[in-house]
C-alpha cells in the first residue's frame, strides 16, 4: 500500500497539500505519515509537500519495472484531482468561505493540469463535474482569464459533443456577465439553454442551466440601470434556491446599497452594506469588497477614519487572498483619501505600482474599468470617469483589437444608461483612434 501511494503522489509536480496527496494516493493518512517519515514525501514551506526530482525519477522507474505506464498514472491524478476540485467549488459556491477558494488558488497548477488532461483525454464527465470552478475565477475577480479558460476548452471538444459545449458556453456566459459584456453574456446563455433544452438536461437537478437563467434574469436590468422590484427578487430566490442561496441574498443586500448611495441615502447605504456583510460572514471571500462599499458610504458621510479603517481592513484581507477587485479599490479609495484633491496621475500611479507588483496590468486595466461602472450605479460620476481613464491607459497598450471594442462598448453603454453623453463621447474621442 505504501509503494502504490508512493507511485500516484510521485505524479505531482511542484509543492502540494496532504489534502491534494491523500485525494490522488486514495490512501490512508498514516500512509502519508509513513511517506514522510522514510523522505519519499518531503516537506515544503507552509506545510506542503513536494518530492525531489531524483526520488521522482526513482518512482518513475519503479513504476516502469511493476507495469504501471504513465497514462495510468495521469488518468488517475486527473480523477482524483478532479472530483477533490469538484468538491471543493460546491463548497465555495455554498458557503462562500474563503478558505475553499485558498485551497483552489493554491491548487491551481495540478487543477489545471488535470483539466487539459481530461480535455486531451475527453473525460467530459469531469468537466461538467467541475462547472463550480467558474466561482474560483470569480472569488479571484479574473473574470477575463475564466472566460479565456472555458473558451480555450471549447475550442479542443468536437461539435457532437454538445451537453458539454453547452456548460461550457454557460461558464463563458457567466464570466462575461461579469465583464460587463452583456450582449455577449446574453448570446451565449440563450444558446446554452436552448442546447440544454433540445438535449433534455434536467433543470431541477444540479447547477446545469441555472447561472444562464440568472444571466437572462438580470441583463436587462444592468444595460438598463433599473432596480429590482420585489417581484424580481423573488424570481432570482427561485431560480437559485439551493444552489445559490447566499450569492442571492448578498447580492440583493448590496443593491438595495447601491441605489440607497445613488439616491444619496448614505445611512441607509451603510445598514445595507453592513448586511450583506453579515450575512458573508467575516470568513467569507467577498467580505474585503464588501468592506470597500462599506468604506465609499462612510465615507460619503464625513466618517473619513472609519471609512479609512474599512479600506485598510479590506486591502490587506484582499492581499491576503489575492483577490483583485478588493485591492484595486481599496487603493484606489486609499489613494483618494490621502490627498485632498488627488489627481488622476495621483491614483493612475498608484494603480501602476499595482500593476507591476502583480506582474498583470491586463487585468488590473480590466477590473480597474469594471470598478469604475461601480462608482457610476453609486451615482460618483467623478471617480468613476477618473477610474474609468486610468484603467482604458493601462488596458490599451495589452489588449487587441476586439478586446479594445468589446470594452469601449460596454463602458459607453454604462455612460449612456445613466445618461452621461457628453463623457461617453470624450471616452470615444480618446480611445477611437485605436480601436
Amino acid at each position: 500500500e505504501v509503494q502504490r501511494a508512493a507511485l500516484r503522489i510521485s505524479i505531482l509536480h511542484g509543492s502540494f497539500s496532504p489534502e491534494t496527496a491523500l485525494a490522488i494516493a486514495h490512501c490512508r493518512p498514516e500512509i502519508l505519515k509513513k511517506l514522510i517519515q522514510s523522505s519519499i514525501v518531503g516537506q515544503a514551506a507552509d506545510s506542503r509537500l513536494m518530492i525531489h526530482p531524483l526520488v521522482r525519477q526513482f518512482l518513475a522507474e519503479q513504476a516502469a519495472v511493476a507495469g504501471h505506464d504513465t497514462q495510468e498514472l495521469e488518468d488517475r491524478f486527473t480523477d482524483g484531482i478532479l472530483h477533490w476540485t469538484s468538491a471543493q467549488s460546491r463548497l465555495l459556491r455554498q458557503t462562500f468561505k474563503a478558505v475553499y477558494y485558498q485551497k483552489l488558488h493554491r491548487e491551481w497548477q495540478h487543477i489545471e493540469r488535470a483539466w487539459w488532461l481530461a480535455v486531451e483525454r475527453k473525460r467530459f464527465d469531469l468537466l461538467e463535474l467541475c462547472l463550480d470552478l467558474l466561482f474560483y475565477f470569480e472569488a479571484r475577480g479574473t473574470f477575463a482569464q475564466g472566460y479565456e479558460f472555458f473558451a480555450a476548452t471549447c475550442q479542443h471538444v468536437s461539435a457532437d459533443n454538445k451537453r458539454i459545449i453547452a456548460c461550457l458556453d454557460e461558464a463563458q456566459a457567466f464570466m462575461s456577465a461579469r465583464l460587463l459584456e452583456l450582449p455577449r453574456a446574453i448570446r451565449l446563455a440563450k444558446r446554452s439553454l436552448q442546447t440544454l433544452d433540445e438535449l433534455g438536461a434536467d433543470f431541477q437537478n444540479g447547477t446545469i442551466g441555472m447561472y444562464d437563467r440568472l444571466i437572462l434574469a438580470t441583463a436587462d436590468h444592468a444595460i438598463k440601470q433599473t432596480t429590482f422590484s420585489a417581484a424580481d427578487k423573488e424570481r432570482l430566490r427561485k431560480i437559485t434556491e439551493g444552489y445559490l442561496d447566499k450569492f442571492t441574498e448578498i447580492a440583493l443586500a448590496l443593491q438595495d446599497g447601491v441605489v440607497a448611495c445613488h439616491q444619496k441615502a448614505y445611512a441607509k447605504a451603510t445598514g445595507d452594506f453592513q448586511r450583506a456583510l453579515q450575512i458573508g460572514g467575516q470568513d467569507a471571500y467577498v467580505m474585503p469588497i464588501l468592506r470597500c462599499f462599506l468604506g465609499i458610504a462612510l465615507r460619503s458621510q464625513g466618517q473619513i477614519s472609519a471609512a479609512h479603517e474599512e479600506f485598510t481592513i479590506a486591502l490587506q484581507r484582499a492581499l491576503e487572498l489575492d483577490i483583485y477587485p478588493a485591492v484595486i479599490g481599496a487603493t484606489y479609495e486609499l489613494c483618494l483619501l490621502q490627498a485632498d484633491d488627488p489627481t488622476t496621475e495621483d491614483c493612475w500611479a498608484a494603480l501602476e505600482q499595482l500593476a507591476r507588483e502583480m506582474g498583470s496590468p491586463h487585468t488590473v486595466g480590466r477590473i480597474a474599468i469594471i470598478e469604475a461602472m461601480q462608482y457610476l450605479n453609486l451615482g460618483f460620476n467623478r471617480q468613476a470617469h477618473q477610474l474609468t481613464r486610468i484603467g482604458l491607459a493601462m488596458l490599451w497598450p495589452v489588449a487587441d483589437a476586439g478586446e479594445r471594442a468589446r470594452v469601449l462598448a460596454a463602458v459607453v453603454q454604462s455612460y449612456i444608461a445613466f445618461g452621461l453623453i457628453r463623457a461617453a463621447s470624450q471616452l470615444v474621442s480618446l480611445v477611437s483612434p485605436h480601436v
